[in-house]
């Protein structure tokens, strides 16, 4: 899930609100989303090891 911060951040200046909107992601949803990327890319290397092989 992601969010748009909106509003001025505190240490940003000269930025307006329509230009300078960082997107948030809650960390348990970006650690879940590396966990299945890395998972996945240790399926890929399995799966190439095992042609290579044949």
């Amino acid at each position: 899930m992601r969010w748009k911060l909106k509003g001025f951040i505190p240490g940003v200046e000269s930025e307006s609100k329509a230009v300078f909107q960082p997107v948030v992601v809650l960390a348990e949803d970006y650690d879940n989303a590396t966990r299945l990327f890395l998972h996945a890319a240790k399926r890929c290397v399995a799966a190439e090891r095992r042609e290579n092989e044949l």
